[in-house]
């Protein structure tokens, strides 16, 4: 679940996360704060860790106190070769408020249905693209195995 401000704007290649890959995104990622009075703040290393990329970021000086939520997930709910439906989630005190569907065209590599929030839109780039690049690593692993093994 990332924080419902940050705008991430390029991959963290240097991040000190154990799992970048497990992360809500994808992949931890730099980028700036979105709340209303910190408009294009950057945050801190830490802030990067502890907050923007994992969402619920209770001590975040830069949070307001009256928000629409706390975090937004994503994850993948169908496939097939011309549409990837993106599903998401958005929580407030760890409970859903909002909840819709985008689709991704991977052929034309273009969404044919976006969010409304720009925001949560370039969550989703973040996330659509780190999910195709691990589902390209996948089929040429085997490729490679099938090659191996003939």
């Amino acid at each position: 679940m990332a924080c419902p401000f940050f705008m991430p704007t390029e991959k963290q290649e240097d991040g000190a996360w154990m799992h970048p890959a497990r992360l809500p995104l994808g992949w931890g990622w730099r980028g700036y704060c979105t709340a209303p009075g910190h408009e294009h703040a950057i945050p801190s290393d830490e802030q990067l860790r502890d907050g923007c990329n994992v969402g619920y970021a209770g001590n975040c000086p830069y949070r307001p106190n009256e928000r629409f939520c706390d975090s937004i997930r994503f994850g993948v709910t169908k496939e097939c070769e011309r549409r990837i439906q993106l599903c998401y989630v958005c929580e407030k005190d760890h409970r859903p408020i909002e909840h819709g569907a985008l689709e991704y065209d991977p052929v034309l590599r273009r969404w044919v249905k976006v969010h409304h929030n720009s925001v949560f839109q370039k969550m989703a780039d973040c996330y659509i693209g780190e999910y195709l690049l691990r589902r390209q690593l996948r089929a040429d692993l085997e490729i490679s195995n099938t090659a191996q093994e003939q």
